[in-house]
């Protein structure tokens, strides 16, 4: 019996959690109603806007095209379902190199669209990796200039996203070291002719 392809499982998987995500969170927001013009801080997201953005954040860059196009027309299911197709491709892309590992297909390496996406991953996650360093140094600096704590959701979204940089970050910095050539040897003095 031949195995089923991982990626497709994958996808099929990532994209079922993520459409339910997406569903329960806008029930949600309907259910809290209206806020209330007098209550301090912010209400607390839907309990599944973090799961959701664990799965979605890796794969905005390839969504990114109808993500702009989403949210310049203001739609709200538009810009999710944006999302959810960028999640989709990359954790298809994700699947594609454990099916190559696995040797669950007839080729060694993945399609070049696969390695060409990962590979933009990891340099964009390179060059936005001190960005946001920086933009971590001013996380809640407007709450806290007026005497009150940031919220939780906002360092919880920032951790978030700051853990799917640093693991593209540190793909490029292995990358990095794996393809300098090697230090030649320096010469044994102490042989004896």
């Amino acid at each position: 019996m031949k195995a089923f392809p991982v990626r497709r499982l994958l996808t099929i998987g990532i994209v079922a959690i993520c459409v339910s995500l997406a569903i329960s969170n806008h029930y949600t927001k309907i259910s809290q109603g209206p806020e209330n013009e007098f209550s301090f801080g912010a209400p607390p997201p839907p309990a599944g806007a973090f799961p959701e953005a664990i799965l979605v954040t890796p794969g905005t860059i390839a969504a990114l095209p109808l993500i702009l196009l989403g949210s310049t027309l203001e739609s709200g299911f538009f810009l999710q379902g944006a999302m959810i197709l960028g999640a989709a491709f990359f954790w298809y892309c994700v699947g594609w190199v454990i099916d190559c590992a696995l040797g669950l297909v007839p080729r060694e390496t993945p399609p070049r669209f696969v390695t060409l996406h990962l590979r933009v991953l990891s340099v964009a996650s390179a060059v936005l990796f001190p960005f946001g360093l920086l933009r971590g140094l001013q996380v809640g600096n407007h709450f806290c200039a007026n005497h009150k704590p940031p919220y939780w959701s906002e360092l919880l979204m920032y951790g978030i996203g700051m853990v799917w940089i640093s693991l593209g970050a540190s793909f490029e910095l292995l990358r990095f070291f794996g393809s300098r050539p090697a230090e030649p040897q320096g010469l044994n003095l102490n042989c004896v002719s």
